[in-house]
């Protein structure tokens, strides 16, 4: 149902809440509105109702047309790719979505994200024609489609006059989404009011007259107001999921994160022990994940040994390292290690029971076979940062995205990754990347990855957590899953 804006609102006297009107609950909105700037944060459902993106990711992993309306690589090796874009399409401001405006949107966001790096490095962005764009890439980049979806911001395309007053970005959005910013009903980082964009190409995908979002950095806060019928939708967390279930509230849930301890120290400069792969195994092998699992995040998690990713996973490798403390002893004795060795560990108290906690839990598994782990709890999170890239930390325990193998390799592994402080490579690791990166099919080399991070004990997976949304009632379709780096509100409805 198309509903107009001057259709909004509670009906007076009703007693009854507006199915017009959708209520979100995010746990914070992030540091800024202007997707070249922002990062990957709850706040992401704001960007999405206010900018359309050229592609979108669905649920169950493929794409489908956003202001573009197909895209394709040209010729081999994955590093051109075209898009043809949806004509007849206007910003909210009535300004027309065009080959030109694309190019610019990403251009900015390429010179100004923190996120850029993720996109890799493209040499030239072209507008070929009124209604395609060009890029040509430095190498080969199979995930382009999804880096370019609604899942990452640099496919939310932002308009020409935003990007001539870009400072304005920060608080007032400038897409072509299907909602526009009431600022008369928005207060930063406390709620926000949407209503609906009258130039949206696709008036029939505008299902509510009113989206407001409110900000609800408190989890018994965001139960509360959820439970007493305040919020349609809202984040949830592990320590109020059991009472929102026994509350009648609906959960949608989806495996989102991964508790690892992720070694820094692969060449062992800070802890020669580490540079020893039979080292790594042992610790791997010590450690009861099935008990860590079941204490801290109850039935919202699955055990793993391996580094889960959205494309690179085989169930098989879940259970590569049994919990067997006879195995590790025989292995720290094959390494020398026979005596044990103390360990330090940087954990981040910000992270809940799943931070100092976790640590301590996979402390008291190591003891068991001779290795004692120094946990140092950093007290925020800017120290926990300054701790994790400051070249003094052999191991980082800590929470990590279930996200696409290249992201995952780029960030924790690969010779340049900032969390590979002192740059080891792995000659196989750095082959397989390169054949996915010009693959027409790159699954098969993202698995063989896996199983050689696996192999040789590159990071150490404990479990994946899930992130949780509580529903209501009244809404439907709410849809999350392993495939999505954050929820689209855009396709959920009334009951």
């Amino acid at each position: 149902m198309i509903l107009a804006v001057a259709g909004c609102g509670r009906k007076e006297g009703s007693g009854q809440r507006d199915s017009e009107e959708l209520r979100i609950g995010l746990p914070d909105a992030g540091s800024t509105l202007n997707p070249g700037k922002a990062q990957h944060s709850p706040g992401n459902v704001l960007r999405v109702l206010a900018y359309d993106s050229l592609i979108r990711r669905n649920p169950n992993g493929s794409f489908a047309p956003g202001l573009a309306s197909s895209w394709r690589f040209l010729g081999s090796g994955n590093r051109q790719f075209e898009l043809t874009l949806r004509q007849g399409v206007k910003f909210a401001n009535g300004e027309v979505v065009d080959a030109r405006s694309v190019k610019a949107s990403l251009e900015y966001f390429l010179k100004n994200s923190p996120l850029a790096s993720n996109i890799g490095k493209i040499d030239k962005v072209e507008a070929t024609s009124g209604e395609t764009v060009l890029l040509y890439l430095a190498e080969g980049n199979p995930i382009l489609p999804f880096l370019l979806s609604d899942q990452v911001p640099a496919g939310s395309v932002i308009s020409p006059q935003g990007l001539a007053t870009p400072s304005a970005l920060d608080t007032v959005p400038a897409g072509a989404g299907p909602y526009v910013l009431d600022p008369a009903g928005t207060v930063a980082n406390d709620h926000y009011s949407f209503v609906p964009n009258r130039n949206y190409y696709d008036q029939s995908a505008i299902k509510y007259g009113k989206v407001t979002v409110r900000i609800i950095p408190d989890d018994t806060a965001m139960l509360q107001a959820a439970m007493t019928g305040q919020l349609d939708v809202a984040y949830g967390s592990l320590g109020t999921a059991d009472a929102a279930e026994k509350a009648g509230l609906g959960l949608v849930r989806a495996p989102n994160s991964i508790n690892a301890m992720f070694i820094e120290d692969l060449a062992g400069r800070l802890a020669p022990q580490l540079k020893d792969v039979r080292v790594r195994q042992a610790i791997n092998y010590s450690i009861d994940r099935e008990t860590i699992t079941r204490a801290l995040v109850r039935k919202y998690g699955r055990p793993t040994s391996a580094l889960v990713t959205i494309d690179g996973w085989a169930e098989k490798y879940r259970n590569y390292y049994s919990f067997d403390p006879e195995k590790a002893r025989a292995l720290l004795a094959e390494a020398g290690y026979s005596n044990g060795f103390t360990l330090k560990v940087v954990t981040s108290v910000a992270q809940g029971v799943n931070g100092e906690q976790g640590a301590q839990a996979i402390a008291r598994d190591l003891g068991k076979v001779g290795i004692k782990l120094d946990v140092k709890a950093a007290t925020t999170d800017s120290e926990f940062v300054q701790e994790a890239f400051s070249g003094t930390t052999p191991v980082l325990h800590s929470e990590w995205s279930v996200t696409l193998m290249p992201i995952s390799y780029t960030t924790l592994i690969s010779p340049d990754a900032p969390m590979n402080t002192f740059h080891v490579k792995d000659g196989e690791l750095e082959s397989l990347a390169a054949q996915a990166n010009v693959a027409a099919d790159p699954t098969p080399y993202w698995q063989k990855m896996t199983e050689r991070i696996t192999e040789q004990a590159m990071v150490i997976p404990i479990f994946t957590s899930e992130t949780i949304l509580y529903t209501s009632s009244a809404v439907k379709n709410v849809e999350y899953s392993v495939n999505m780096l954050h929820p689209n509100p855009i396709k959920w409805t009334p009951q």
